[in-house]
């Protein structure tokens, strides 16, 4: 049974790069939403059925205050009916931190999950270029925006394909057969190109950030390898630029003259607009969900620190910053390879939501209970190591070393 839950649980993190690319009507909605459901019911159906369900980390508890406040903030919300909506999106969301840590239970599962983000991201990836090629017209009616489906945010579809680049990296630099790492290190290539199509500004820097790790995840491999993988993704990126629609590099090309002008494409007029909002309600905030409403300019945050800011208050920041820097603690705490990993995904994501709201989304949650399940698990496999060499070193007269920590050997 908890097999079928993994992989129910695969199948969600599967999908959720689609987003809404697929729906199912007013009453069901998106396909990520009825897989989330899916593999929640199987979840509990499994735990129910083994009798069993692993002790949850301090991380676990800081992610149910989380959820938990932003249920409490329906008792001073400007609309109650909206911020019990957020609020349950926000438990739908936000349980499969839970499914991950309950099924993903060890290394080759988390691995396994990885792989899973990564063929989902090259899927979407690929079928985003295929439009395009099939079409001959790049964005249309996205107000030349292009992505797999015209209900899609592209600037959200293209942030979820640059979460995947350090995953691939990670993944691909571990990896001894010669076509599987090439395979990993193509979806680089591919997703960046894919980005490229939306003109998602914030979302291609973020892809650049990740690919920056390279050099980092790489460092034991030798030269030529190295040099393999840098040439191989600067030379597809350079052959895939000739393909890419002018319209799409003309807006990435904005970067810097929207840094220097300070407008960031009429986001900072938002921002300062829940300025007022935030001062008028310092500490509870207006509630979850009402963002748009408050402000009044038809406009989401576009940034995560500032919806949480403006919906829950300074108590509602304190509180998830407390679970991010957790989140950074427990990853400073594993091996080297692993540490370099989330390190670069926490990275991505900080630098990411800046202009965008993220904090109800799904690749957030999942990202942040993969980084808990697979800090655990390798502490764990630790654990078992030292107690291994304890035992051992009862027989003996030397001092064992693990991780350059000394560990005496009891005298006979």
């Amino acid at each position: 049974m908890r097999q079928l839950a993994f992989w129910s649980l695969a199948l969600f993190i599967f999908v959720v790069p689609w987003q809404d690319a697929v729906n199912f009507g007013d009453q069901l909605g998106g396909i990520a939403r009825v897989a989330g459901v899916l593999a929640f019911v199987v979840g509990v159906l499994a735990v129910l059925f083994n009798g069993a369900i692993r002790h949850p980390r301090t991380e676990h508890i800081l992610c149910l205050v989380v959820l938990l406040y932003s249920f409490l903030t329906i008792l001073w919300t400007v609309d109650v009916e909206q911020s019990t909506y957020m609020a349950r999106t926000n438990l739908q969301v936000m349980w499969s931190v839970w499914l991950i840590w309950e099924f993903a239970d060890s290394i080759k599962r988390i691995n396994q999950l990885l792989w899973t983000y990564i063929i989902s991201g090259f899927v979407v990836s690929c079928q985003t270029i295929l439009d395009f090629i099939h079409t001959g017209v790049p964005f249309g009616a996205k107000q030349f925006r292009y992505s797999i489906d015209e209900g899609v945010n592209p600037n959200g579809l293209a942030l979820g394909l640059a979460m995947g680049v350090p995953f691939a990296i990670y993944m691909g630099v571990r990896q001894r057969k010669l076509h599987i790492r090439l395979f990993a290190l193509s979806y680089v290539f591919v997703a960046l190109f894919a980005i490229a199509l939306t003109a998602s500004r914030s979302a291609f820097v973020v892809a650049l950030v990740g690919i920056c790790f390279l050099p980092l995840f790489s460092a034991q491999e030798n030269l030529s390898k190295k040099a393999v993988a840098v040439c191989g993704i600067t030379g597809g990126l350079l052959a895939a630029y000739a393909w890419i629609p002018e319209v799409a590099t003309s807006r990435l090309s904005t970067i810097l003259s929207q840094l220097q002008s300070g407008d960031l494409n009429g986001r900072v007029a938002v921002w300062v607009a829940s300025w007022n909002i935030i001062q008028d309600h310092p500490f509870l905030g207006i509630g979850i969900g009402n963002f748009d409403q408050a402000v009044g300019l038809g406009m989401s945050a576009h940034n995560t620190y500032v919806s949480i800011l403006t919906e829950q208050g300074t108590i509602g920041l304190a509180i998830f910053s407390v679970l991010l820097l957790a989140l950074f603690v427990s990853m400073w705490k594993m091996p080297r390879g692993a540490k370099l990993l989330w390190f670069g995904v926490l990275v991505c994501w900080c630098i990411g939501v800046t202009t965008i709201d993220w904090n109800s989304n799904r690749i957030t949650w999942i990202v942040f209970g993969l980084l808990l399940t697979h800090s655990a698990v390798l502490a764990e496999q630790v654990e078992r190591v030292r107690h291994s060499i304890l035992v051992h070193a009862t027989h003996r007269r030397y001092e064992p070393s693990i991780d350059g920590i000394r560990v005496p050997a009891r005298v006979r």
